[in-house]
């Protein structure tokens, strides 16, 4: 392969780039609840849970490329001790895109779902036997550590449900949300001791998905009016969301890349939560600002779907490919 050959190459698309899905998908789903709450056009729902799917489709074929056409680049990602997690987001980003498909082709979104499921649970596993052999320094320690056993469980056991699997979503309900009280303190007391240096910010959008996607799970598996344990729940992710709101300044001096997607998760399925919250009878406070977060939602996704879009259309949104080893050795003669 020469150097010229690097532009053929179609993109290289890194794992992280599976949070568009869970954030455009997230957001489709919080308006497929705000149409039954407030009889909203359904078709503004249908456009974000398509276009989730076929992102989705799109970054999968691109994503299996790339460990066929330079494996190296592949690899290197599932070698990095700080990064290594955010890998699941492949096998979440396919039960996400079964949740967005299910009233088109039930068929094809129970097997996206299996898949997903199986995927994120098999990757847990080995992350988890990963940590538990230890050696990890603690500027390793990002929020991104919640994503298997925490995120990926809690998304399990949400698609579960959907799907008709209360026998699996129940068990994984419970992974995750012991696992999220676990990594809690593991997380914070690194937040707390070494500032997280501005390339690793965005990663604080995770801090926030693991309370708001728990309540979403918890109020899919319940019925009537939601209980206690549901307000309990969405009172800490506000509280995640309003720490991050006030530091916006500290948290926003990390430039805007494909990494920002990050957050985009945590406040759609915020939206979820406080709008369903709604529907199923919930009043108070909680039931009042409701209407707010979701238009906040919307807006802070839309700005970041917007950005992206920049970012594609000037050519930046995709990293470089590496080069091959003839043209790397051709480079170092050079210099």
């Amino acid at each position: 392969m020469e150097a010229t050959d690097r532009g053929r190459l179609p993109p290289l698309v890194p794992a992280m780039f599976f949070g568009m899905v869970l954030g455009v998908g997230g957001l489709g789903n919080a308006w497929r609840v705000a149409c039954r709450v407030w009889h909203l056009p359904s078709v503004i729902a249908d456009v974000l849970c398509l276009a989730a799917v076929a992102i989705w489709l799109v970054w999968t074929v691109l994503f299996v490329w790339k460990w066929l056409a330079a494996p190296g680049f592949a690899r290197a990602e599932i070698i990095d001790p700080t990064m290594l997690f955010v890998v699941i987001l492949v096998p979440m980003g396919a039960m996400i895109a079964s949740l967005c498909a299910r009233p088109y082709a039930p068929d094809l979104a129970w097997w996206m779902f299996a898949a997903g499921a199986l995927g994120t649970f098999g990757f847990t596993i080995w992350t988890t036997g990963l940590v538990w052999q230890g050696g990890r320094q603690v500027s390793m320690t990002t929020p991104a550590i919640y994503m298997p056993n925490v995120g990926g469980a809690l998304v399990v056991a949400l698609t579960a449900q959907t799907f008709g699997h209360p026998d699996i979503a129940w068990p994984m309900l419970g992974i995750g949300m012991a696992s999220w009280i676990i990594w809690e303190s593991v997380v914070l007391h690194r937040l707390a001791t070494e500032t997280m240096p501005v390339h690793q910010r965005a990663t604080f959008g995770i801090h926030l998905t693991p309370s708001a996607v728990a309540s979403v799970s918890y109020l899919t598996m319940t019925d009537g009016q939601p209980d206690r344990l549901s307000q309990m729940l969405l009172g800490y992710a506000l509280l995640q969301a309003l720490v991050m709101l006030r530091l916006w300044r500290w948290l926003g001096e990390q430039p805007f890349a494909p990494a920002t997607w990050a957050y985009t998760f945590g406040i759609a399925a915020l939206a979820i939560s406080t709008t369903t919250f709604v529907e199923r009878g919930g009043t108070g406070i909680l039931a009042m600002i409701a209407p707010a977060i979701f238009v906040f939602a919307n807006g802070f996704i839309g700005v970041v779907m917007a950005r992206t879009a920049l970012l594609a259309f000037q050519g930046r949104l995709f990293p470089a490919p590496p080069l091959p080893s003839r043209a790397k050795s051709a480079a170092g003669r050079a210099e």
